[in-house]
């Protein structure tokens, strides 16, 4: 682990970012050493990379994203790691009907960040698992 250690103690440095997908860093923004984004159909979950402290997330949110202090309840931040989508993992050659996954994610420029983990494990599941980094998720809207 202690490759990533730098990721949660020195977000700000610029050559930290490569462990992150390109794609994934140039749709996010930066903001007082946090890389962050919103992502869903409403812009509901708020995705930092990496595990910032939780009061970094607060501030960004408040001074970027217009919530106030009481909107925010920094114990439902979850860390854990994600992976960067740009095609189904199951069906790498064909687009299937039925499928979750080719549903969410049919065309070149479209992409996926995906979080899950079997039902019952711990938020770190993935956490050696290769192509997985850290993010720090908040379901804004509930």
């Amino acid at each position: 682990m202690a490759e990533t250690s730098a990721l949660f103690d020195e977000p700000d440095r610029i050559d930290l970012w490569t462990a992150f997908p390109p794609r994934l860093v140039q749709a996010s923004q930066f903001h007082d050493g946090l890389r962050w984004l919103h992502v869903g159909e409403d812009g509901e979950t708020f995705v930092a990379l990496g595990h910032p402290d939780a009061g970094r997330i607060v501030e960004v949110a408040r001074f970027r994203c217009g919530m106030w202090d009481n909107d925010i309840d920094p114990t439902t931040f979850e860390q854990t790691w994600a992976r960067f989508l740009t095609h189904c993992p199951d069906h790498l050659a064909q687009h299937t009907d039925g499928c979750t996954w080719c549903e969410l994610i049919q065309f070149d420029d479209e992409w996926w960040l995906d979080w899950s983990k079997p039902d019952g494990r711990p938020l770190d599941h993935n956490a050696s698992t290769p192509g997985y980094f850290p993010v720090t998720i908040w379901e804004v809207i509930q």
